[in-house]
């Protein structure tokens, strides 16, 4: 049978600068919540009930953000679309490298196998890439 769900929770920023085009999440290690805010080139992290708690905007030129992942020590792996790159940054926001632009072309998705293998899926080159 399908689930039952219970009354939605909204998820908001705080102030004037509300989601716009939340396009993936995910959970962290600790259990919050995870949005990549396309429209507004970021990260915000919520908490459980839906609590801001924080915004993570690196400074890269025309950076969009499609998808996310984790690695065991909570550095973040993000799919920058328009860059056609992987950006990651610690979960203080800190870049730590970007890679793929000679690979990738529009990469949509990240997952991890927890074993430092990152499965991204490339939509204009119809393949998945596995960054090791």
């Amino acid at each position: 049978s399908p689930p039952t769900f219970g009354a939605p929770t909204t998820f908001s920023s705080p102030g004037a600068v509300p989601l716009n085009q939340p396009y993936n999440l995910r959970l962290d290690h600790s259990g919050n919540v995870w949005v990549t805010d396309y429209g507004n080139a970021r990260l915000v992290e919520f908490g459980q009930s839906g609590s801001y708690i924080k915004k993570i905007a690196p400074t890269i030129s025309n950076f969009k953000p499609t998808d996310l992942a984790f690695d065991a020590s909570g550095n973040i792996f993000v799919t920058d679309e328009v860059n056609s790159q992987i950006v990651e940054m610690s979960s203080s926001g800190s870049v730590a490298t970007e890679v793929g632009d000679a690979v990738l072309n529009h990469p949509e998705g990240i997952v991890s196998d927890g074993n430092g293998n990152y499965y991204v899926a490339d939509m204009n080159h119809h393949q998945i890439v596995v960054f090791h």
